[in-house]
Parts: C-alpha cells; sequence; structure tokens
C-alpha cells in the first residue's frame, strides 16, 4: 500500500536524524572519536538497515534503496542551498555556531561539560545537544559550517511523509493527502529557521511527525512504523529543546487517555512500556547531557531556564508593553498582533486579514518573530477554521460528524497545548497553533457537498498565501545579507581583513576563514588602526574597509 511506503520513508528521515544524533553520541561517551564526517556515512547505514527490516522480505532492498535516494537527495539539495546562504540570525550564530564549531573541533561535552574559549559557552553546556550533534558531523564532512543547516530537512521530510502516509490510510483523495501533509509540514516557523541554526522550526516538524504516528496508532492501528517513528520523534524532540519535555509529555498523555478510553489493553501495555523506555533513553540517557548533568551541577534538569540559579532569556526578548502583562493578554497580541519583532516597540492589536499587515514584511526577514510569527494572516484563518469547524459539527451527521468531531479533539489538544505554555505568545515556542486551520481545512475539503469543500479549500488557500508571503520576504532577506557579506569579502583577495568583534566571535572567525580570508583581530572598534570602520552586514562587527591605508588614512587608531 502506498501508505505503507509512505510511512516507512517518513520512519527512514527520522532514523537518519537520529543516527546522526546517537552514533556521535555513542562515540563521545565511549571515547571512540570525536564528531567526524564518516559518523554520516555509518548513519546512512543503519537507516537502510532499519527501513530494510520494517519492509516486507521481498521489498526490502527497494524500500532500502529508495529511503537512501530519498534522503542523500534531500540532504544534497539543503545542503547545496546552506552552503550558498549565510545564516544571518542571532541565536543561530551564538550558541548554536559556539557549539557546533566546538563539537567539530574536538570539543567531548562528556569529558569536559564546557567548551573553553567560547564566549556562550555556559549556555552550549547546559542545553540539548541532539541539532549541534547531527550539524557538527555534516560540518565535518563538507568542511563547510552552513551546510550544518541542512540538517533541518530531516524533520521536515518525517513529518512530511508520515501525515501524508496517515491521510492516505484514512482514505483522503492523492490530491488532498498530498496538499494536506505539504501544507502542515511547511509550517511558517520552519520557513523561517531553515536557513539558520535555530531549532524551533526542527520542533515544530518533530511535533507534527509524533501527532501523526500516534493519530496513525489510535485511528488505525499499532504497527512497527507508526511506533518507531512516534519514540525516535519524542526522543529528538527531548533532546532538541527543553520544551521537547513538555510537548512529549502533553501527547503521550493525550494517547493514553485515548488508548485507555478505547479498551486496547494489549495496544496499551505495549504503548507504555515502549515508550516509557525511550523516555528513559531520551532523559536518562542520550540526554544525561543536560539533564542529569544540570540536576547534579545546578540542582535543576532545566537549568538554566528554570531552577534557583534561573536566567529570564524571555523578559527582554518581549515587546516592552507585554512584559509583566497577564498570559492571557499576552497571547492575545501574539497571536492578533499586527506583525513585530521590536523588542522596544509596543505590540498592537490588529483585526484580521488587514491588508496593512501585509505592509509589515520586516518582521519576517528574521528568523524569530515575536508578534504574529505564524504570518500576517494566520490570525484570521484561525478565527475562520473555528467558526467553520463549529459550522461542520452542527451539519453533518453520521461517520462524518464523527470525523469533525476527531478534527475537534486534535484542535482543542493543540489550543490547549498553546495556551498552557508559559511562553505560548512567541510563535517559535508554540509553532503546533499552525496546525489547528490546517486540520479544520483538511476534513471540510473531504467533505460531501461543494460548498464545504469549497470552504475549506478557500482556508488552504489562505493558508498557502500566507505561507508564500512569510516566505518570500524571508528568503529575500536572507539573499540580500549574503550577497552583502559576500561583497564585502571580495573586497580582501589581496589583504588581510581587519576586524572587531564584540559579538559572534566564533561563527564570524569560521566565516572570514572558509571564506580563505586572513583576518587580524581587535578588542574593540576603537583599537581598529583606521579612522572610519564599518559595520559588517547583521551586527556582526567592524572591519577597516579593504585599501583603507593606500587610501591615506591615519593608522594612528579609529
Amino acid at each position: 500500500m502506498r501508505a505503507d511506503r509512505y510511512g516507512r520513508f517518513g520512519l527512514a528521515f527520522l532514523v537518519m536524524y537520529g543516527a546522526l544524533v546517537v552514533v556521535p553520541w555513542s562515540s563521545l561517551v565511549l571515547r571512540i572519536s570525536t564528531v567526524a564526517g564518516w559518523m554520516v556515512v555509518v548513519a546512512l547505514a543503519l537507516t537502510a538497515a532499519v527501513v530494510a527490516l520494517t519492509a516486507p522480505p521481498a521489498d526490502r532492498a527497494r524500500a532500502a534503496a529508495g529511503s537512501l535516494i530519498l534522503i542523500v537527495g534531500s540532504l544534497l539539495v539543503a545542503g547545496v542551498v546552506a552552503h550558498n546562504v549565510y545564516d544571518g540570525s542571532w541565536d543561530g550564530r551564538t550558541y548554536h555556531s559556539d557549539a557546533i564549531i566546538a563539537l567539530e573541533d574536538g570539543w567531548n561535552p562528556y569529558e569536559d561539560p564546557q567548551p573553553a574559549g567560547f564566549g556562550y559557552g555556559n549556555t552550549v553546556r547546559s542545553f540539548p545537544k541532539a541539532s549541534w550533534l547531527a550539524a557538527a558531523g555534516i560540518y565535518d564532512l563538507t568542511g563547510s559550517i552552513e551546510t550544518g543547516k541542512a540538517v533541518d530537512v530531516l524533520p521536515l521530510g518525517g513529518s512530511f511523509l508520515l501525515a501524508l502516509a496517515l491521510l492516505t490510510r484514512l482514505g483522503l483523495e492523492r490530491r488532498v493527502a498530498w496538499a494536506g501533509a505539504a501544507l502542515a509540514a511547511a509550517n511558517p516557523v520552519w520557513i523561517v529557521q531553515s536557513l539558520s541554526n535555530y531549532v524551533d522550526g526542527q520542533s515544530a516538524a518533530l511535533t507534527l511527525a509524533a501527532l501523526a504516528a500516534g493519530l496513525w496508532i489510535v485511528l488505525v492501528e499499532r504497527t512497527r512504523v507508526a511506533s518507531g517513528s512516534l519514540a525516535l520523534s519524542l526522543l529528538l524532540l527531548i533532546n532538541l529543546k527543553f520544551s521537547g519535555i513538555y510537548y512529549a509529555g502533553l501527547i503521550l498523555l493525550a494517547l493514553t487517555v485515548v488508548l485507555l478510553g478505547q479498551r486496547r489493553g494489549d495496544d496499551f501495555r505495549r504503548f507504555f512500556v515502549t515508550q516509557g523506555v525511550v523516555i528513559v533513553l531520551a532523559v536518562g540517557v542520550i540526554g544525561f547531557n543536560p539533564y542529569v548533568q544540570n540536576l547534579l551541577d545546578f540542582d535543576h534538569p532545566l537549568h538554566p531556564v528554570a531552577g534557583t540559579d534561573r536566567i529570564d532569556f524571555f523578559t527582554p526578548n518581549s515587546p516592552v508593553n507585554l512584559r509583566g502583562t497577564s498570559q492571557l493578554s499576552q497571547l492575545a497580541y501574539g497571536v492578533f498582533g499586527k506583525p513585530n519583532n521590536d523588542v522596544e516597540e509596543p505590540a498592537a492589536l490588529t483585526f484580521p486579514f488587514n491588508p496593512s499587515n501585509l505592509t509589515s514584511a520586516t518582521p519576517y526577514s528574521g528568523s524569530d518573530t515575536r508578534i504574529a510569527g505564524l504570518g500576517p494572516w494566520f490570525s484570521g484563518a484561525l478565527l475562520v477554521s473555528i467558526g467553520l469547524w463549529f459550522w461542520l459539527f452542527g451539519r453533518e451527521r453520521g461517520r462524518s460528524h464523527t470525523q469533525v468531531l476527531v478534527v475537534g479533539a486534535l484542535g482543542a489538544f493543540l489550543l490547549l497545548s498553546w495556551a498552557l505554555h508559559a511562553e505560548g505568545w512567541w510563535a517559535r515556542y508554540t509553532p503546533q497553533l499552525w496546525l489547528v486551520p490546517v486540520a479544520v481545512a483538511g476534513v471540510a475539503a473531504t467533505r460531501s457537498d461543494r460548498l464545504s469543500r469549497g470552504l475549506g479549500g478557500g482556508l488552504a488557500a489562505i493558508l498557502a498565501l500566507n505561507l508564500l508571503f512569510v516566505g518570500a520576504v524571508h528568503l529575500r532577506a536572507r539573499i540580500l545579507h549574503t550577497r552583502d557579506v559576500a561583497a564585502i569579502y571580495a573586497t580582501f583577495e589581496n589583504e588581510p581583513i581587519l576586524v572587531s568583534l564584540p559579538r559572534f566571535q566564533a561563527a564570524t572567525r569560521v566565516q572570514l576563514d572558509q571564506a580563505g580570508l586572513s583576518m587580524e583581530e581587535f578588542p574593540t572598534p576603537a583599537d581598529l588602526p583606521c579612522m572610519a570602520p564599518l559595520q559588517l552586514p547583521a551586527q556582526a562587527g567592524f572591519y577597516c574597509p579593504a585599501g583603507w591605508l593606500a587610501g591615506g588614512e591615519d593608522d594612528g587608531g579609529g
């Protein structure tokens, strides 16, 4: 069946990501090797083996070969794009880059918890490390730190294919299943973070993968592919971000309640044992650093975002008028506010589908849009989807009514997970909210009457246009940033570049080295010998322009 094939391929993408984490983790723990490029090849071999084991005997070779072609092809395309587009994000060039560079350079967090010589070493020490391990392996294989961003394609591919498998198995028409899976996977948070080292987009994809696998178990049947996909999604979520524990816990709790309600005793026991083992492995073994290590060193597994030594990352990153306000107020502004990413500019509410929101393109040029982070039209799409669901609930009967109820239960779960999150107002921390209108559009588009199908299609079109707007704005910004940086570097072909790097030190040094430039670094901009230092794009630092000395500037200091 096509659905089973899609599911195996989706599992393959997750296995590949998991292997890119577990192989270097094992090597570091056993002191076999530091993170190295050969681990990517081992991960591919393990992926092929797992896919072969889950396929029917007669189809094992073709399934393994097909999965490798898909994964290698996806990584190659993503790697080429990532290599040619510089990461211009803040977090991506601070602790994320520090960790990836340190791992590729030989740091073993299981011998020395904190890498020496990195400005963000404290953060690197205490945060989950899954994405860093995977990106560092790709970086070592290719010699380009930018190619490490290609790892984003693995959770994306897994979530898309698992969603496609579920929708196909539930009997949706092929075009509706493909469109629905694509719309669900193309989360705006993933879109704006895929060309950076941020991991919230990966979190969105892994949450979708876990939901698709879990729904397969409760709506269709418990299979090895579904159980394995759920297990891997949760293991990776927990070791990607601290919030992964929150989402893994909610998903497992919801699935437990449903399985108990269905009175599926054997399935529930197997599910409980399997996922219990996964949680122990995710937190206590693979996640020993940071979770257990943080508990031992700082008396709290979620240090530094919780505990007595908690660092408040969120208040200074909130718009000024949302600091100290109620969570309900923050949630309202986060979804129904005018697009904004300036913390010094007060957040402002706006009405849904306000045409002026489309003129607020700048917030989507970054990777962590604070207000209206799911797009300028998402608030309207969310309200339309809620109204459409109640309309369907009141008019559908029989099996169709049951299907609407299932989507309503899923939507309620997603809304609850958004509302309960302490920082739910910020889309990067609650990207799953995107799935609410997507699910309602899908169920409406599969009803028997033309009106429902038209309304579902219209809602899907709104979401697609919203995605295109966000994606186009962000891609343009990344291309322009890369062009500006490359143009500056091109002027230093025959002389060293003199720089002062108050931030992004490790990321910028590696970037300059990989651009083939020699560099001389000065402590502060005032120490640069040219009179009028220029600023590198995206606040990366300051530099003396090429030929400054030949141009007759005083070299006595700036």
